[in-house]
């Protein structure tokens, strides 16, 4: 019996789509892997990633004649360790992915990591980094699961069917987004496209790792635990407050850009011109006050064009002022111009991207331009 082939099949019988996207991630090594590689000059073990691997088995022969050390070498390892990375997205048809199990077994044992998701819009979304309480709370509300998988031991991803086909990915995002405030989920993880893992393969994560008992050391399988595959009670509810969510942001929006200049009121704030009555409405009105107190010209093309730039400034103004980090969020994903053409298809991943990195900093410094914003696309320099 492989047991494997079957929770797969399982899985994907349960999500109801016909067509897939595998996805087949390598995982960097740590940095730290990477400059003790670097230091013994290739001897000893080589790194798993095989990516991480051939880039440090170069740098070891273009620094032969003068080795790494202190700074270069953290430096070195740390862009070997970001450019190791690498995500292959096979598309696929439940038939194909059960016949390539034993390959993707394969590749699992290489510390590969297996991930799912629906080719196209299908109904179907993903609510990540939930509590077993989380999930029966949901049962219990009617956003009943159509595939629940445990990851590691204790956390729990649930596919949710909203729908019996395709829905619009920003309703469907904003769905998502829904349900992981209202349950504790994994915020960067709300979209409509967001990859789950597949069942039946290891969680290579070390922060996964099994820390006692027989199977002290190993990584531990993604076990599903539930595929009813059934349209969640509340679905077409969920899709209805969606729609109304997103008809709020989208006035708020066009009452924003429509406001008058800042610089022709003075003396009042921002949300006081703009008369902002939504909390929609009161997170631009907090980006575009910040953002007009930072010396920007707020409805044009401030720094050169750059908006993810102003976006950055701003995000790490509001950071420093003691806003929680969904705030933050919050205000980026509504104030910053232009930004569902900017980010078309990524909006909610380049927003938790950048207020992410905005608090991976804290504390922040207090001049601005000590370190280069991010390029358009929320990448660095290098």
């Amino acid at each position: 019996m492989d047991r494997t082939r079957q929770a797969v099949e399982a899985q994907l019988r349960a999500m109801g789509t016909a067509r897939f996207e595998v996805g087949v991630f390598s995982r960097a090594p740590g940095a730290e892997a990477i400059a003790a590689r670097l230091r013994d000059g290739g001897a000893g073990r080589p790194l798993a990633n095989a990516q991480a691997e051939r880039l440090a088995r170069a740098t070891i022969q273009e620094s032969a004649h003068q080795p790494l050390e202190g700074v270069a070498l953290a430096e070195t390892a740390r862009r070997i360790q970001q450019a190791s990375a690498r995500m292959r997205l096979l598309p696929r048809t439940t038939e194909q992915i059960v016949g390539e199990v034993p390959w993707l077994r394969g590749q699992n044992a290489r510390g590969q990591e297996i991930y799912i998701r629906s080719l196209e819009s299908s109904g179907l979304i993903l609510v990540d980094d939930l509590t077993a309480r989380a999930v029966a709370q949901m049962r219990y509300n009617g956003a009943t699961p159509a595939v629940v998988a445990e990851t590691s031991p204790g956390n729990y991803q649930a596919w949710i069917r909203l729908a019996p086909g395709p829905i619009p990915e920003a309703v469907a995002t904003a769905a998502a987004r829904a349900l992981a405030r209202q349950y504790g989920g994994d915020p960067a993880s709300a979209h409509w496209r967001h990859m789950g893992r597949l069942a039946g393969f290891t969680n290579q994560k070390p922060s996964r790792t099994i820390t006692d008992g027989p199977y002290q050391g190993r990584q531990p399988f993604v076990l599903l635990r539930e595929a009813a595959g059934r349209i969640a009670p509340a679905g077409p509810a969920l899709l209805v407050r969606a729609h109304e969510q997103l008809a709020r942001e989208q006035t708020a929006r066009e009452s924003i850009h429509s406001a008058p200049h800042p610089g022709f009121l003075p003396g009042r704030t921002f949300a006081e011109r703009a008369g902002a009555p939504t909390e929609a409405g009161r997170l631009a009105a907090l980006y575009h006050e910040r953002a007009a107190w930072l010396g920007q010209r707020t409805f044009g093309e401030p720094l050169g064009g750059d908006l993810s730039r102003l976006d950055w400034a701003v995000a790490r103004d509001l950071a420093r002022r003691g806003h929680a980090p969904e705030v933050v969020a919050g205000a980026v994903r509504v104030g910053s111009p232009r930004l569902e053409e900017r980010k078309a298809g990524h909006v909610d991943e380049y927003v938790a991207r950048t207020v992410s990195k905005v608090f991976a900093q804290a504390p922040a410094r207090k001049e601005m331009g000590e370190r280069a914003p991010p390029r358009e696309d929320g990448t660095w320099g290098w």
